[in-house]
């Protein structure tokens, strides 16, 4: 594994904690805590240490993680601004029916030619399925591994939202002490969106030049949703996954090895809407990606959504909003 003691991090990068004192031991950490506790001639005591003790006690500062959550911020405002193109979309066939329906009987002609551009608009698949995102791998054995559960407090918080005409986000909280996230967010009115995205983490570089790494979780989570409209579009959705940044030593952000969504609702709705409501006490989230000691990696377990109308007026109108709570126990990450 090499001398887990002193900096992994590039001088460059600002770092937090306090590096291991020289000629302290550091053995392996235990998979069910997240903490340590000493062998050899120390076995027996109840001294124990934190993950960090991997890292020689430091790890890079929360500015600089969140600061590589730019591009992703950047991401975000491209979907957000899809997003409200897609809602027009969708919108467009259906104003037209609605102002043929209001003309009256007379209006038969008009009001069938509307349907038909409503009919047009219907989803429809494409010839074939883009092939997924495929990543080089490399065979090799494999002789064991080391890994950690990570209870809070976590090393990183993150929260984003938008929102456009009417719609409003009134809570995003991403607590790193707890673990704890939660959003509510409406959209009515409008047309308008709200999105809203948040997340914690931790800290990993690899004690060895290059492995697979593994990260999983199991967080609790409780949602409540309700789209509901006459004659004009709404939606609303809502997910959780594992987030990685992979960073160089000096503290730039390269890319997102795993980007991972897995919607527990997505809803369209024209006529009238829908609502949900579900709880679960423990969802099981996991990814496994190549990883080496050139970089060091923030890993996140996130959630979001977003909610959108299409508008409102004398004969017609849309709401959509949603709230979401999730409590992340531990952070799990196996190198191999």
């Amino acid at each position: 594994m090499g001398d887990p003691r002193g900096s992994l991090i590039s001088p460059q990068v600002p770092l937090v904690g306090s590096p291991t004192e020289a000629g302290e031991v550091c053995p392996a950490v235990t998979a069910s805590t997240g903490r340590t506790s000493m062998g050899g001639a120390l076995a027996g005591l109840d001294e124990q240490v934190t993950v960090h003790s991997l890292y020689g006690g430091r790890i890079a500062a929360e500015e600089t993680v969140l600061a590589g959550m730019r591009s992703m911020e950047e991401r975000l405002d491209a979907e957000f601004a899809a997003d409200a193109a897609r809602t027009a979309r969708m919108q467009a066939p259906v104003d037209d029916f609605r102002t043929a329906l209001m003309g009256g009987a007379g209006n038969a002609e008009e009001v069938g030619e509307a349907v038909r551009r409503l009919r047009d608009s219907a989803p429809r698949f494409e010839p074939s399925l883009p092939r997924p995102e495929r990543r080089r791998e490399v065979s090799r054995i494999f002789t064991g591994s080391i890994g950690a559960t990570v209870a809070p407090p976590y090393d990183y918080g993150w929260t984003s939202n938008r929102t456009s005409a009417g719609a409003v986000v009134s809570k995003v909280t991403a607590d790193r002490t707890t673990g704890f996230c939660e959003y509510q967010k409406q959209a009515s009115g409008g047309p308008s969106g709200a999105s809203a995205r948040a997340a914690v983490g931790v800290f990993f570089r690899p004690p060895v030049a290059n492995g697979r790494l593994e990260v999983s979780a199991n967080p609790s989570f409780r949602l409540a949703w309700t789209t509901f409209c006459w004659h004009c579009s709404t939606h609303s959705d809502g997910f959780i996954g594992i987030y990685v940044g992979r960073y160089t030593l000096g503290g730039d952000f390269e890319t997102a090895p795993i980007d991972e969504k897995t919607y527990l609702w997505n809803d369209d709705s024209w006529w009238y809407g829908t609502s949900d409501e579900a709880t679960s006490s423990g969802f099981p989230l996991s990814a496994q990606f190549d990883v080496d000691s050139n970089h060091f990696y923030a890993l996140w377990i996130w959630c979001g959504g977003y909610d959108a109308t299409g508008g409102e007026g004398l004969f017609y109108f849309s709401n959509s909003d949603s709230q979401f709570s999730m409590d992340v126990p531990s952070i799990t990450w196996k190198l191999t």
